[in-house]
């Protein structure tokens, strides 16, 4: 059925600058989307390791952020940390609405 979609479409649309923009524009935000899944898988093993269940606590507020620098900021103080609180100090401001 997607073939025959695809047969249907006039595909010259693909050489357009809009098709350019919207395909780099997704290739971006899959690529920005991986990174912060990465990062997110790591953080949620260094958190369980050091802290156990509490640091595991983190991770759904930790999902939910986008901005990959704030969560970089996130690993590179988990081994500064004594406590999973001390840890949500270092994002909870990305958290609050601005």
């Amino acid at each position: 059925m997607v073939e025959k979609i695809l047969e249907e479409l006039d595909m010259d649309w693909l050489d357009t600058p809009l098709a350019n923009r919207l395909f780099t524009d997704g290739k971006r935000e899959g690529k920005t989307e991986g990174i912060q899944e990465e990062l997110v898988d790591g953080l949620e093993v260094a958190l369980d390791s050091k802290f156990g269940v509490q640091g595991l606590r983190l991770i759904p507020e930790l999902r939910s952020i986008k901005d990959i620098n704030i969560l970089k900021s996130v690993r590179s103080m988990i081994r500064a940390v004594n406590t999973p609180e001390e840890l949500r100090l270092v994002y909870a401001k990305s958290l609050s609405p601005q």
